[in-house]
């Protein structure tokens, strides 16, 4: 991001609280932005409009990495490190029509509300109070956990019965209770009106402002989402649960995706939330090596070394029990070097059972048993879910990890 490669592009600068020192400055190739706020870490945050360019930026595990628009417009997210130097996360945000981010902010915990227009009926949506697309173009409201992999809330918002109406939304704000506010201008007749100062529409155009109360809800969130190791190791990620609004219900969770030869495990499998504080959990995930499938062949009962193995121990065992059955009457009867050759025949046959039942019998509970194929290496998506039950439903949310084996 030092240079323009396309012929879209923008800039994103930074300056120092007295506005005399460029703090940095770099271009976002592809993409047109039209909004910018920042976090409480000075993470700088943008939204806008980007096409099907080939020099966008869209960083791996982020909401959405593949344009839905086409031809089209998407509306993006990105977010910088606060000198800079590089992204946080950059994703797209839009379905199969023309999506544009008109407004941003942050709050204390750096997730990102954004308001803008859709003409797309498959805009993504989570916990939404409109569920459907319902004019020529809608506002919409969403919201992005702190890592840009999630997506917390997010609504149409319009009317325009017949296919017919137009929203636009312009401008986004919170307040101290997390409610969302949002402003903009509608020209239908239906657009959704409660508690309203105005509650019909006046003339062709009128401006709009809604107050958006969320419920209670938590968010999954991985500080680190991508892990590499060779086939045999472990792989292990941090996970957050964070409570949204109060949430302060259990939730469990489950992992999925892990290839084969290879199991995932989140501990614990349900956390507490207390509608304030964060609960910690680990996934790990754990591969088998082709060392452990040669052992566990090595071991297995079936294969004719095992067998021979087994055969020999079952004589040893025998001429144990003979020597021991003759050995009171050597005893009676031999004297002096006799009875000694006795006592060290019997130790070595004793020596010699011990050696070869070790190395052949009991093949069938040896080595852990068969471990199956090694684990192949390659890229795999691990999806961990997060599913609970409030007041407004089964809530379900997931935070997708990345698995390199090597």
């Amino acid at each position: 991001m030092i240079a323009l490669g396309t012929c879209h592009g923008s800039f994103v600068s930074k300056f120092s609280p007295s506005g005399t020192t460029l703090l940095y400055s770099t271009y976002l190739d592809g993409g047109e932005v039209d909004a910018v706020a920042a976090d409480p870490a000075g993470e700088a945050i943008v939204t806008g409009r980007v096409g099907e360019s080939t020099g966008f930026p869209i960083t791996p595990g982020s909401f959405q990495t593949v344009q839905g628009g086409g031809a089209s417009l998407d509306a993006f997210v990105t977010k910088f490190r606060s000198d800079g130097s590089g992204l946080i996360y950059s994703t797209f945000l839009g379905g199969s029509s023309f999506d544009y981010g008109n407004a941003i902010l942050a709050d204390a915990t750096g997730n990102a509300y954004l308001a803008g227009d859709t003409q797309s009926p498959n805009f993504p949506v989570q916990n939404p109070l409109q569920a459907n697309y319902a004019g020529q173009f809608d506002a919409f409201v969403s919201e992005l956990d702190s890592s840009g992999s999630q997506l917390v809330f997010s609504t149409y918002l319009g009317g325009g019965s017949g296919g017919f109406g137009n929203e636009h939304a312009d401008g986004v704000a919170l307040d101290a209770s997390g409610n969302i506010y949002v402003a903009g201008f509608t020209d239908a007749a239906d657009f959704p009106t409660v508690n309203a100062f105005q509650p019909q529409l006046r003339g062709f155009t009128n401006a709009f402002m809604s107050k958006i109360v969320q419920g209670p809800d938590f968010v999954i969130s991985a500080p680190s989402d991508f892990a590499t190791v060779n086939a045999g190791g472990k792989a292990t990620y941090s996970l957050s649960v964070t409570p949204v609004n109060g949430f302060n219900q259990s939730v469990n969770l489950s992992c999925a995706g892990a290839p084969s030869g290879a199991t995932c495990r989140v501990s614990p499998n349900s956390v507490a939330l207390d509608g304030i504080h964060s609960a910690p959990a680990t996934v790990t995930v754990s591969t088998t090596g082709s060392s452990v499938a040669a052992l566990s062949m090595m071991s297995d009962p079936t294969r004719p070394s095992d067998k021979r193995s087994n055969g020999l121990g079952g004589v040893a065992r025998m001429l144990t029990l003979v020597v021991f059955l003759g050995f009171p009457l050597g005893a009676s009867v031999g004297k002096g070097r006799r009875r000694w050759r006795s006592i060290l025949a019997v130790f070595a046959v004793f020596c010699a059972f011990f050696f070869l039942a070790s190395c052949g019998g009991g093949g069938s509970g040896g080595g852990g048993g068969n471990q199956g194929p090694p684990t192949p290496s390659g890229t795999y998506p691990i999806t961990v879910t997060g599913s609970a039950v409030s007041s407004q439903g089964t809530l379900s949310h997931p935070a997708q990890l990345t698995l390199v084996v090597n």
